[in-house]
């Protein structure tokens, strides 16, 4: 019995990571709730907006800015970023020089998700590439960095022809504010299509319940379990 506890107290322990530390997932599913979010699109250049910024879902008019300002290129990269300014209480993005502000973020969430959205975890982030194109199109996320570092071991993030892709940020306190940044990159042999839904890049943070939780949480559950190893190891001593 005494070596099972030393077990599980190690393993409690050696979840204790560094502060930037974040977990990336791949393949996963969508946020259980999302209180800021980026969408990217009109790839065609069809005279739509081509991004979109402020509290889900960015498809009601009175809870985005948006911007038609941006021109894709095909088969050439733009600098991208997505900034939550805790500080200042505002949502910023910019899509190579086109920049977008959606400000007083906390009270836009109370007013359109409600005070549980507020008073809850935000901590996840959830990026989503989808692909439609029926061709041999590509789109994909390079350099990406996440409050300065890297997300994966090459930086990139990929959604291949006619498919969509989702992956996590986690083990991060979101309301502390962040910054997602890198380069977004359109490759194929033709034009894009024009319809503006079609092929869209989404970023949103929120609350999910299965989340790897931040480091700061982390250290109190390994805390926790070791007071309760003693605790333990005491109780049975007596006896």
């Amino acid at each position: 019995m005494k070596t099972q506890q030393l077990i599980i107290a190690s393993l409690f322990v050696g979840m204790t990571v560094s502060a930037n530390a974040q977990t990336f997932v791949v393949n996963s599913g969508p946020l259980d709730s999302s209180v800021g979010a980026v969408r990217y699109r009109n790839f065609g250049n069809s005279g739509g907006d081509d991004m979109f910024l402020g509290v889900p879902s960015l498809g009601n008019v009175g809870q985005r800015v948006a911007t038609s300002a941006h021109t894709w290129v095909n088969n050439s990269s733009v600098a991208f970023s997505f900034n939550y300014d805790q500080a200042n209480n505002k949502l910023t993005s910019t899509l190579g020089t086109t920049s977008l502000t959606y400000t007083n973020f906390v009270a836009n969430v109370t007013t359109f998700k409600g005070a549980p959205a507020v008073a809850q975890d935000w901590n996840a982030m959830s990026i989503k590439l989808f692909n439609r194109q029926s061709d041999d199109h590509s789109i994909s996320m390079s350099d990406v960095l996440f409050n300065g570092n890297s997300l994966t071991t090459n930086g990139t993030i990929v959604s291949g022809f006619n498919s969509e892709a989702t992956f996590q940020v986690q083990g991060y306190d979101f309301k502390n504010g962040f910054t997602l940044s890198g380069l977004i990159n359109l490759s194929g042999p033709t034009a894009w299509n024009t319809s503006q839904e079609l092929n869209v890049i989404n970023a949103d943070f929120g609350y999910d319940m299965d989340a790897v939780p931040e480091p700061a949480t982390m250290s109190i559950l390994s805390l926790g379990v070791l007071a309760a190893l003693r605790k333990r190891k005491g109780v049975s001593s007596k006896g």
